[in-house]
């Protein structure tokens, strides 16, 4: 009863912290579940086998688009108000867009992108991946990085005391926490939130891999 609680809350705190981002959960996990199904752990260890780490430990995807027959300035024009329409909101946004240079970069969001409820500490796993685009004629490179994980960690024993009749004594708190991704599975062995990670490099896989083509799309 208290672990349903607390997810549900966990739950609620990754809705309201998103306007109408660019992508959702259920979006993202639909598309994984379909291209690779929810053996999470065993397409994690897969997917990972692929991954490389940059010095930052974070992930890079690039792919380049072409276009034909359209010019440097139609596909900033085209990509601009794309992102416009997408990425403004309070949790996603657009950080650059240089028409003479030929750059949009953007910041999105996908929270709730796996759980962890267990000892003592249960988890809400997050998403913040930065996205490039270098445009030029007839052609666009798109570059996604997904830096680390934004981790909400919230104590067990203070979700506990809520329900119980010293509430008042035990005020309720979450942690925010940053995650490297070197040290979560796949690329670490010994993780004690396997599952979670496992869960969370897919479904990060899957947000960058729909996210590339809707922009393909609207190009």
């Amino acid at each position: 009863m208290r672990r349903n609680l607390l997810l549900l809350l966990l739950w609620l705190a990754g809705l309201l912290a998103v306007d109408a981002q660019t992508l959702n959960r259920k979006e993202v996990e639909t598309y994984v579940i379909n291209q690779y199904g929810k053996r999470w752990k065993d397409i994690a260890l897969y997917l990972g086998e692929k991954d490389t780490l940059d010095k930052d430990n974070a992930l890079t995807f690039e792919k380049t688009i072409s276009v034909r027959g359209k010019s440097k300035n139609e596909l900033f024009v085209d990509l601009n108000y794309w992102f416009l329409k997408t990425f403004s909101n309070a949790s996603s946004s657009i950080e650059m867009a240089d028409k003479e240079l030929g750059v949009i970069m953007a910041k999105g969001y996908l929270p709730g992108i796996a759980y962890h409820s267990g000892g003592y500490s249960s988890y809400c796993v997050n998403i913040r991946p930065l996205v490039r685009c270098d445009i030029k004629d007839e052609q666009v490179k798109l570059t996604i990085v997904v830096p680390n994980y934004e981790v909400t960690k919230v104590d067990d024993g203070i979700w506990s005391a809520m329900l119980d009749e010293d509430f008042d004594k035990h005020p309720p708190y979450t942690v925010n926490e940053t995650w490297s991704l070197n040290v979560c599975f796949p690329f670490a062995k010994k993780d004690g939130t396997k599952k979670t990670s496992s869960k969370a490099l897919v479904m990060s896989h899957g947000y960058v891999e729909v996210l590339m083509n809707r922009i393909q799309m609207a190009l």
